[in-house]
């Protein structure tokens, strides 16, 4: 191995716990792994959607009105039905203590 190439995995595992903790406390990070499980429910739906009536843009176009559909709906989808479902799970949780 390189002495660059290890250079690179020392600092990297010394700057990722710092990072990880820095990165805990941020609201947009929290969010954006919120983000995540809503992201993956609806990309393909949109992708194939957008490549069926967008075919006279070019590819940048289609993927930045693509991306922006799909972080709409799943910001949608996250405050309107998962965190309504997640807020009445946690309140039966507690009943069933």
């Amino acid at each position: 191995m390189k002495t660059k190439h290890l250079f690179c995995i020392i600092m990297y595992s010394a700057v990722l716990p710092v990072s990880a903790e820095i990165n805990r406390r941020s609201k947009f990070d929290y969010y954006l792994g919120q983000l995540s499980y809503p992201v993956y429910l609806v990309h393909v739906l949109v992708v194939q959607t957008c490549a069926f009536f967008l075919t006279d843009l070019d590819s940048v176009q289609y993927k930045i009105i693509s991306t922006a559909i799909v972080l709409i709906l799943s910001s949608l989808l996250l405050h309107f039905y998962l965190n309504p479902i997640e807020k009445y799970r946690r309140k039966f949780a507690q009943i069933l203590k």
